[in-house]
């Protein structure tokens, strides 16, 4: 099994789709991808969460390669409201989505291991 984090909002959904298929034409492993998002559009209008029919798409795409594999969509508007809300680093050049993987550890029941991976990769040979 492969444990995956992924973080972004609905604007990354392709380059979601991109990663996960090419990682999956690279391996027999089943993939259980995290996704971890939020609602900060009181920061950005369009600052929206990955929705939920693009999770099921993202599902179905990866059981059809591997019916073991998964995709769990983790909302974490309220955890990073508590740690990071009204931090520099909400007006820094990169979106406040770039500091998701640093809540992984606040989250329970996660795997022990994650391999994190920006969302606008690709797996090659």
């Amino acid at each position: 099994m492969i444990n995956l984090l992924l973080c972004g909002n609905k604007k990354v959904f392709d380059g979601a789709l991109t990663l996960l298929i090419s990682i999956l034409n690279k391996t027999k492993e089943p993939l259980n991808c995290y996704i971890l998002t939020m609602d900060k559009t009181d920061l950005k209008e369009d600052f929206l969460p990955i929705n939920d029919e693009q999770i099921e798409f993202l599902k179905e795409v990866v059981k059809e390669k591997n019916s073991e594999s998964e995709v769990t969509k983790i909302d974490v508007t309220d955890l990073y409201n508590l740690e990071f809300k009204g931090s520099k680093n909400e007006s820094a050049y990169c979106t406040p989505y770039t500091l998701l993987r640093l809540l992984i550890d606040l989250i329970p029941d996660m795997p022990e291991k994650l391999l994190y991976l920006d969302i606008d990769m690709m797996v090659g040979r």
